[in-house]
């Protein structure tokens, strides 16, 4: 990992500069980085990608980015007017952004986009509506909940203006996902079942899981466990379903369902279901892509192993316990580098730390507390 630091740095330095419209600044730099880490590689890809949309360079951007893309393809630019390429690459770029979970850049080309729609006055319905919920999805991610809320319904009135629903499950499902980490429990099963209905009439198998899954963790946090199970537990099984399709999706799903069960089954202190759920997320971790799946599949192990340390607290299995919660609080920090899930940080220090001080390792301990502090700073 410490051989891959200069590179990352060089790669958040390109990130400044592209972000400032210094495109000429960047490009030195991401011109000289060769890395066959994937995850690096992905990141370079982007941030180029990100260079040719400024440098309005269509073809190199459409080679770079389409890879990169997890989205429908009539979502891709397809259109020889200039200001309708600038504004679908822009979308396009905040997709890629928030797929790789970083969030601020996320933001950035949403605004970027819509600024142009704006200013040249392009008439695109369908991408002025995506621009404003894809906006409000990454301010939620960023802890901006109040302007979430507000692009949210945005993008509901854009809807009803244009008579043009085809994109209210995925407004009302981020509408669910900021009210539920607002507090607002009712409202957000509102909106989280107003969109599974919606997903459920499309047979929309992928997303009505997804929903499920959101749903499942509202009801743990409103202390309903007996709903919760049922909602994971319906969301795992539609997840199977689809992974035996043979669609990727599903294996991202499925070691989502199974983290969201352990941490269910911990707060119920069923310790052996919550290892059992735990493990069955290991198993296919490695299989996902997506570097926030995977960080949180490794939390969630690591607080897995730091329950049952204190079942065993005053004996050898507790220190066996706690080295393993370490190892998988590691795994998760280093799945969360590069990435904008600064609550997710914050959540992963403190229990980090915790850890470390039943080891005795006191100076490790202050530095994850440090790390804590500074993404609570960074979310809001």
């Amino acid at each position: 990992m410490s051989e891959d630091l200069p590179i990352r740095h060089q790669l958040n330095r390109a990130r400044l500069f592209l972000g400032e419209g210094q495109g000429e600044l960047a490009l030195p730099l991401l011109m000289s980085i060769n890395t066959e880490d994937e995850q690096l590689k992905r990141l370079h890809d982007y941030l180029m990608g990100w260079y040719y949309v400024l440098a309005r360079r269509w073809e190199e951007a459409r080679v770079l980015l389409r890879p990169l893309a997890h989205v429908d393809e009539k979502h891709l630019p397809e259109t020889p007017i200039e200001r309708e390429l600038l504004v679908k690459n822009l979308l396009l770029l905040g997709d890629i952004a928030v797929n790789m979970s970083m969030y601020e850049d996320a933001s950035v080309h949403y605004l970027h986009c819509l600024n142009v729609l704006h200013e040249r006055r392009v008439h695109l319905p369908s991408v002025r509506i995506r621009a404003r919920y894809s906006l409000g999805m990454a301010c939620t991610m960023l802890g901006r909940y109040g302007t979430a809320v507000q692009y949210f319904e945005d993008a509901i009135r854009l809807c009803k203006y244009y008579d043009d629903e085809s994109e209210l499950p995925q407004i009302y499902h981020n509408f669910c996902d900021a009210k539920r980490k607002q507090g607002d429990f009712i409202n957000a099963l509102e909106y989280g079942k107003q969109a599974l209905e919606m997903y459920r009439e499309r047979e929309d198998y992928l997303n009505e899981a997804n929903m499920r899954n959101v749903l499942g963790t509202i009801y743990r946090q409103m202390g309903d466990f007996q709903e919760s199970l049922r909602c994971y537990t319906a969301s795992l099984t539609l997840t199977m379903l689809e992974q035996e399709k043979g669609k990727i999706a599903g294996w991202v799903l499925l070691v989502l369902n199974s983290a969201s069960l352990a941490e269910l089954h911990l707060i119920e202190h069923r310790y052996g279901d919550a290892k059992d759920y735990s493990d069955i997320a290991m198993q296919r971790v490695e299989q996902v892509r997506r570097p926030n799946i995977r960080a949180l599949a490794y939390m969630v192990a690591g607080k897995v192993a730091q329950a049952e340390a204190r079942q065993h607290a005053g004996t050898q299995k507790e220190r066996v316990a706690l080295e393993e919660a370490v190892r998988r609080f590691e795994q998760a920090g280093q799945n969360m580098q590069g990435l904008q899930v600064y609550s997710s940080m914050a959540e992963l220090y403190v229990d980090w730390a915790e850890v470390l001080e039943a080891l005795g390792r006191t100076r490790d301990a202050l530095k994850c507390w440090q790390r804590g502090f500074e993404s609570l700073e960074k979310l809001y």
